[in-house]
């Protein structure tokens, strides 16, 4: 398969899958926000820079007071990502746990990254973890790492 990312090559050398179209598994990135306004953009373009395919992020801002939803709104407007990006907004401040469980509720796919607004991630980070857990010879719950 052209333009995959090399830790998922592996995955298809098997003989019996040489005709055989794969599917990626579909990935939903969630990033909690609440006041990192001058975080948030730097966060989203390092979720921007995946050199994974099969993604959908979801910001969910927990009622920030600052102007993060202006660079949120600013990024998902002004990039061309094909639509990559949403911004779900809570009515009531409920803290991390719920921005998780929202995002959680809204998620596709069958793996979930969750990203706190400050942080960065380098271009692998999900193509490292999902080959992580297809190449495992053994069932792997979840993967972490220290970003």
């Amino acid at each position: 398969m052209a333009n995959e990312p090399d830790i998922l090559k592996n995955i298809y050398d098997h003989p019996c899958l040489e005709n055989i179209e794969i599917n990626y598994p579909f990935v939903t990135v969630i990033i909690t926000n609440y006041n990192y306004s001058q975080y948030i953009t730097s966060c989203m373009e390092s979720v921007a820079r995946q050199n994974y395919p099969h993604y959908r992020c979801l910001v969910v801002d927990d009622c920030s007071t600052d102007d993060s939803i202006e660079k949120i709104n600013q990024f998902i407007s002004n990039k061309d990502y094909n639509n990559k990006f949403s911004l779900i907004q809570h009515e009531t401040n409920g803290g991390q746990m719920a921005a998780f469980r929202t995002g959680l509720s809204h998620a596709e796919g069958a793996f979930i990254v969750y990203i706190d607004a400050d942080d960065v991630i380098f271009e692998d980070f999900i193509s490292a973890h999902v080959g992580y857990h297809l190449n495992s010879k053994i069932p792997i719950a979840f993967t972490s790492s220290n970003q």
